[in-house]
């Protein structure tokens, strides 16, 4: 039996993850179709997803972070899609999901997925995390804000309602979410040359957002303190071999 998912991931140079984040939904779900909505990149991501076979459908927020147009994509992306599963996340979101997964939720008529996130904690020492394998990591730190209903049903879907940040989503229509709980990779702490690499993208281009809506304050702490936060995930993450070794061992 055949079922479609159509995943929708948002884009902003992110050369150094892109290629993972492509093979981790090509491997768990073949056949899916990848929609990049590229912002502009300027790093060479739009050839990669492109070699990678994926549509790229760009936008442009004039070399700033616009959450309140990331929110309005957010909300009208996939509704030319109808009685097909759709993905709407960014490039760090790793839904751990199969077409086995899907299949078994279709025929229970569910139409949101219920999603446990989790921050996954990894230990690179290089900027482009070649010295690791981002698809076996096996520790992480829940993180409730990462629960996110990023994988659901149009046609029974009317609307999602995602909030600014996109942590925040209130489905309509017929509403069905499903028994299990999916986990969600947040593939942001993997290392700190990363994190401050990251970190200083989104400094650069949150400036209007911190100025007139007081949004991504989190991009403004020193080296020093995301040292310390990062730090701090370290000593605290915990092994969840039990709910993503399903997942990594597919690519072992």
């Amino acid at each position: 039996m055949s079922i479609a998912l159509n995943i929708f991931i948002f884009c902003y140079n992110e050369k150094h993850i892109i290629s993972d984040t492509i093979r981790h939904y090509r491997t768990l779900f073949p056949g899916c179709k990848i929609i990049i909505l590229d912002n502009k990149s300027t790093d060479g991501s739009q050839i990669i997803a492109k070699q990678m076979g994926c549509i790229v459908k760009e936008f442009n927020t004039a070399g700033q972070f616009d959450d309140y147009k990331h929110r309005q994509l957010r909300n009208e992306c996939w509704k030319m899609i109808q009685n097909q599963w759709v993905i709407v996340c960014d490039m760090d979101e790793w839904l751990c999901i199969t077409k086995d997964d899907l299949l078994e939720e279709d025929s229970k008529g569910t139409t949101v997925l219920t999603v446990k996130g989790y921050d996954i904690i990894g230990d690179s020492h290089k900027e482009d995390l070649s010295d690791i394998n981002l698809h076996t990591l096996k520790y992480g730190i829940p993180n409730g804000s990462e629960n996110k209903p990023l994988c659901f049903k149009p046609g029974p879907i009317k609307e999602m309602f995602f909030e600014v940040g996109g942590h925040y989503i209130q489905p309509q229509g017929v509403i069905k979410w499903s028994e299990k709980s999916y986990i969600l990779k947040h593939m942001n702490h993997l290392g700190l040359p990363f994190k401050l690499y990251r970190n200083k993208i989104r400094y650069d281009r949150s400036h209007k957002a911190r100025a007139q809506w007081s949004l991504c304050i989190v991009y403004a702490l020193s080296v020093e303190e995301v040292t310390k936060n990062y730090n701090t995930m370290i000593d605290s993450k915990e092994d969840i071999s039990c709910f993503v070794d399903k997942y990594n061992n597919l690519f072992i």
